[in-house]
């Protein structure tokens, strides 16, 4: 009778165990959860500004370039009428001979330009 009782108790320990684990188990979640807005304000915010920091890249990106493309016009432009100047100036003052010197471009405002013949390849 004594191995009935302990038989029995150790029965219901057993169920109790079962039944432990059974409410253990989590329950699934829902497919879809509200946060409130008061707890998302700030990931959102986030969000935003780095859409707008992006844009604002974006922008200056674009801005940058476009300054580059005139700025290099504006050179090539320079150049070529530097080029144009010093073709003039030899045909003033070389007549003929316009490849046997090299044109020295002033150091400071005021002081002369020369040609300079240059020196041959020994």
């Amino acid at each position: 009778m004594f191995k009935n009782f302990i038989s029995m108790f150790s029965k219901k320990k057993e169920e109790l165990i079962e039944e432990e684990v059974v409410e253990k188990t989590p329950k699934p979640l829902p497919d879809i959860i509200e946060i409130p807005w008061t707890e998302v304000a700030g990931i959102k915010n986030f969000e935003d500004t780095i859409l707008r920091i992006h844009d604002d890249l974006k922008e200056f990106y674009y801005k940058s370039r476009m300054n580059e493309l005139k700025t290099l016009k504006a050179i090539e432009k320079l150049e070529k009428l530097s080029d144009e100047k010093e073709k003039n100036l030899r045909d003033k003052y070389l007549k003929e001979a316009t490849a046997d010197y090299d044109f020295d471009i002033p150091s400071t405002t005021g002081k002369p330009g020369f040609f300079k013949k240059q020196k041959p390849d020994k």
